[in-house]
């Protein structure tokens, strides 16, 4: 029976042949196609502009109906997204601007990660979260699905 080592050389080999070759071994998630992750991040930059405006009209277009968002804290609450119009104050009610996304899309499902920055009232300083929005394609358009909203802090990293 042939020592350890040797039964694993012919694998070796193998993979010193294609790494010689110039192939390269990678690993990564599919790319989506570019209109599309396009798609998903213009309905997620719409969002944050409906939710900053309080628009009802575009929260119908742009919301699945039973849409959820997990809201910080000390105890995190999971509440409906479309009672957070009737709450002032709470994630909207002031301009907020997309500062940076990174989505991933899978068939009819997209996560974006989702950088957002706002203005300090009286303190004319920015603070800005983290989010994490679930999209699901519903009608060949992409509505919000689930919302993980991170912690507000002020920008530049200070906390």
């Amino acid at each position: 029976m042939p020592s350890r080592p040797t039964r694993r050389l012919p694998g070796l080999l193998i993979l010193l042949a294609l790494l010689a070759g110039g192939c390269r071994l990678e690993v990564r998630a599919p790319d989506a196609v570019p209109a599309e992750t396009a798609a998903v991040e213009a309905a997620v930059t719409a969002w944050y502009a409906a939710s900053a405006a309080r628009d009802t009209v575009a929260w119908e277009r742009l919301v699945s109906p039973a849409a959820t968002m997990l809201l910080p804290g000390r105890e995190a609450r999971l509440v409906p997204v479309r009672v957070l119009l009737g709450i002032p104050g709470v994630r909207g009610g002031g301009e907020m601007r997309v500062v940076r996304t990174d989505a991933r899309l899978d068939r009819g499902t997209a996560v974006v990660r989702v950088i957002v920055a706002r203005q300090v009232p009286d303190a004319g300083t920015e603070e800005e979260t983290l989010d994490h929005v679930t999209l699901v394609r519903s009608d060949s358009a992409w509505r919000v699905a689930h919302v993980v909203a991170g912690a507000w802090r002020r920008r530049g990293g200070a906390t």
